[in-house]
């Protein structure tokens, strides 16, 4: 093998005057370079999505919510409670809400949000991480709203303001009023994603109790847990001990329109960027046919002196080896270093309101980088294949017969 790898050396870096197989070496390690660099970075952004996508819906959302069947609203049970929590592994906290859809006015502006309302305490462990405070700060003491920034900016409303709450159940008439409570602006938050800062205000339970005249109600149970990765366990747990008409749906149940949105972006931009990387495979096979043709004299010589096809194949499979190895770690670097100028400078800005970030995201981990090598390896060891076997039937007779 030394003799092979040193053979396969000289053949690229050596070109004994001729100037062709120095640049088209060049091209074929050129395109090997973006190939794999575009790859990396592609599938680098598809994860930074993702995880940006995931950090986003589990910070405004529970990992898990416990709601009924039937009835919209059910008897918060404390032992029912402490009897989920102390069996059942994985779960930080358990808390219990009110939610309805409500509308909230201001001078002559009204705007329709659902409200969610709970213990302060629970909110800050649970939903409070992915607020960013625009304005003011939580407190759900008295009667009080932590608005999303999208419905503060349609009614211009800010932080002490008061706003009423509307709440209409079927046509309203003398008989059947709306119901109206006035509450304070304490607190102006924004999550990244517009259409949840237009759509979502928070608040004591206390106040959705009194609200709504459903004393010790609730519309169910919000469950941190200690990590994602035990959602599915937890929740398939939760199904086997909620007695009914309750059940249990996960952040990825709730959201699945966004998340299969994802997972059908990732297909076609992998096939389209995986072209790039075979586009440089066909330049390795053009490489190393124009390294046979112009090294014909020197293949044919070796074998004179007794070096067998398979030795020669060898050879050329190694060129083709190096130029994949040195090309696809070039390239991953780049995309490497693209990956951290973008994260740190935001080279590429990208509107906030459409993709739930104000900047490009590029996650590359070791998985992705060992793909992008492994493929582009593979290739470039499928396109030496030809050539390798085109140098090694080379006969020594027909190129030496004149010399």
């Amino acid at each position: 093998m030394k003799l092979e790898l040193y053979l396969a050396y000289r053949s690229l870096a050596r070109s004994r005057g001729n100037r062709f197989i120095p640049f088209i070496r060049a091209l074929a390690i050129i395109g090997m370079i973006i190939g794999t660099a575009a790859l990396a970075i592609t599938a680098g952004i598809l994860n930074g999505f993702e995880e940006n996508l995931v950090d986003k819906v589990t910070g405004f959302d529970a990992h898990i919510r416990i709601s009924s069947l039937h009835d919209p609203y059910f008897t918060h049970d404390s032992s029912f409670v402490y009897n989920l929590f102390s069996t059942t592994p994985h779960i930080r906290r358990i808390a219990p809400y009110f939610d309805e859809e409500i509308i909230v006015r201001y001078q002559n502006r009204s705007e329709g949000i659902l409200l969610e309302c709970m213990d302060e305490s629970d909110f800050r462990h649970i939903l409070m991480p992915s607020k960013m405070p625009s304005a003011g700060t939580v407190d759900f003491s008295g009667n009080s709203i932590y608005l999303g920034k999208g419905v503060a900016d349609v009614l211009n409303v800010s932080t002490g303001s008061m706003v009423d709450l509307l709440l209409i159940k079927g046509m309203p008439s003398p008989l059947n009023p709306p119901k109206i409570i006035p509450v304070t602006v304490t607190g102006i938050f924004s999550t990244g994603i517009s259409d949840y800062d237009k759509s979502l205000g928070y608040a004591g339970l206390h106040l959705g109790e009194m609200f709504l005249s459903r004393p010790n109600k609730i519309t169910g149970y919000q469950i941190l847990l200690e990590d994602t990765k035990y959602t599915e366990n937890v929740n398939q747990a939760l199904s086997e001990k909620l007695p009914y008409p309750l059940y249990s749906m996960t952040w990825k149940e709730r959201h699945y329109t966004l998340f299969r949105w994802l997972e059908t972006q990732k297909l076609p931009i992998f096939l389209i960027f995986g072209l790039i990387a075979l586009v440089a495979a066909v330049n390795i096979i053009s490489t190393l046919i124009m390294i046979v043709l112009v090294k014909e004299k020197e293949i044919a010589v070796l074998k004179s002196m007794g070096m067998p096809p398979r030795r020669i194949k060898k050879m050329f499979l190694i060129d083709g080896l190096l130029i994949s190895t040195v090309a696809s770690v070039i390239g991953v670097l780049f995309s490497l270093f693209i990956e951290w100028g973008q994260m740190t400078y935001g080279w590429f800005a990208i509107s906030s309101d459409v993709y739930f970030i104000n900047r490009v995201p590029i996650s590359i981990n070791p998985l992705i980088v060992l793909f992008v090598i492994a493929m582009a390896i593979f290739l470039s060891l499928l396109a030496s294949v030809y050539p390798a076997a085109k140098a090694s039937a080379v006969k020594p007779v027909d190129i030496l017969r004149y010399e």
